[in-house]
């Protein structure tokens, strides 16, 4: 199975970078490759998570629960209430249509929220973090002043 691969088989597909690429789990859902290339979720609600290599990680719709790993990974949340977790690399999160989480890791990583009332922690590193979709009602935390928020009046900026 190549990457980007899309998962299917119910409501709910786990992917899990770096297992085995054949995939079948028993209920018919799929594990995507993890080797670098990317993953894609479904339109149900998704856990995907990188490997220790550069992931392009992509949840579509439903409430998706993606998570980087070692690597420079660009996590994409989608439509859906999505939580997106950085981790060692430089990381791109970018949240999408939703009520999304985004946590940056301990590299320098760019969030974006995207349309819904987002809130977005920085973490270790001197993060970028977006909110600035004209709407209003984001939640901004920034790592002990390092971070760039950027940012619509009516968001709550914390540490910014």
């Amino acid at each position: 199975m190549g990457c980007p691969a899309e998962l299917g088989g119910g409501d709910h597909a786990e992917a899990v970078g770096g297992l085995d690429r054949s995939g079948d789990r028993g209920d018919g859902a799929r594990r995507a490759c993890g080797d670098g290339s990317g993953e894609r979720g479904t339109r149900g609600d998704d856990v995907l998570e990188a490997t220790n290599g550069i992931d392009v990680m992509c949840g579509l719709g439903g409430n998706d629960r993606i998570f980087g790993l070692n690597g420079a990974d660009v996590l994409r949340g989608g439509k859906g209430n999505d939580v997106l977790v950085g981790s060692r690399g430089s990381d791109v999160l970018l949240g999408g249509s939703g009520r999304d989480h985004l946590w940056a890791g301990k590299g320098r990583d760019l969030l974006v929220g995207g349309s819904g009332r987002d809130l977005l922690r920085g973490g270790r590193g001197a993060d970028i973090m977006r909110a600035d979709d004209g709407r209003g009602g984001d939640v901004l935390h920034a790592e002990k002043s390092r971070d760039t928020c950027i940012a619509d009046p009516g968001d709550l900026l914390f540490g910014c």
